[in-house]
């Protein structure tokens, strides 16, 4: 088995994709204008309108049981009021993250379960971060959410290569990066990281993409990797979605002392997830 992932590789097997589709125009325009701190609200409005079916979505999901707010949000001004301009954008980039790579599966792997257990690790990431009093938290379950991204640009464009992966794992009870390094020579964090960074994303997503198995090797995301390590884990040991194979990867304690989080904590960090699945289940309902 192979014990390391090549970046060159990756490069060639991305080549062989006639094209890895861009984020649209709209959601590229949102991460430029937030850098200057000169945004408003109306800005974000007058972005996000451009694209009727992306703002109806938005709406969507804003007035969904997720965010629970008592009052119809009405607009995407509105909404960018009430959630925040992270979160607004974040909502358009998840949106088209779905509505880009589907939940039609292909050999086995179920992209439906595949979703719900990002989001999982999403809600539960940013669960980690609220602990700790982090300011990243909409940030935290952006990359959360985005995670595992190279495991669908994998079942989308390698779709034979990557059932053989599905299907080794299962049978070996493989967790599903050790069979990819074995079949492919490449794994999912890696092509994930190359696919963000050539969508754009700031450097911390691919960071997180690249690194949350091993988060102790995050030179510039350290804190999020760890928090996103340890959602994945926990996420997978709560049997919520899938992440394309039935194991749980082993709890890196690197993770836990880069956070100072004591293993006894993770117990009540997990636990909060279980008032969290019906609102998952309305946020996953409304973005695809």
């Amino acid at each position: 088995m192979s014990s390391t992932v090549d970046p060159i590789k990756v490069r060639q097997m991305l080549s062989r994709i006639e094209s890895v589709p861009t984020l649209p125009t709209v959601v590229s325009e949102l991460f430029e204008q937030l850098r200057s701190p000169r945004t408003s609200a109306d800005d974000i409005n007058r972005i996000i309108v451009k694209d009727q079916s992306l703002t109806s979505k938005v709406l969507r999901v804003a007035n969904s049981a997720f965010y629970g707010f008592p009052r119809k949000i009405s607009s995407v001004t509105h909404a960018v009021v009430i959630l925040g301009f992270e979160t607004v954008r974040n909502l358009a980039l998840t949106i088209s993250v779905f509505s880009t790579f589907s939940s039609t599966e292909k050999g086995g792997f179920d992209r439906l379960a595949f979703w719900r257990h990002s989001l999982a690790c999403a809600v539960i990431s940013r669960s980690i971060a609220a602990r700790l009093k982090s300011k990243e938290l909409e940030d935290v379950f952006i990359m959360g959410l985005l995670h595992d991204l190279g495991k669908v640009i994998l079942d989308q464009y390698f779709p034979e290569e990557f059932s053989k992966v599905v299907q080794s794992a299962k049978d070996n009870h493989l967790l599903i990066i050790d069979a990819e390094k074995e079949i492919l020579g490449i794994s999912h964090p890696l092509v994930g990281a190359v696919v963000a960074e050539g969508w754009g994303l700031p450097n911390s997503i691919a960071q997180v993409m690249r690194y949350h198995h091993a988060p102790g090797s995050s030179q510039h995301a350290l804190e999020a990797s760890a928090m996103v390590h340890i959602g994945d884990v926990l996420a997978r040991t709560k049997k919520i979605g899938s992440g394309g194979d039935d194991l749980v990867p082993p709890l890196k304690t690197e993770a836990l002392k880069v956070l100072k989080l004591a293993p006894s904590e993770l117990g009540a960090i997990a636990k909060q997830l279980d008032d969290e699945i019906h609102k998952m289940d309305s946020f996953m309902e409304q973005a695809r």
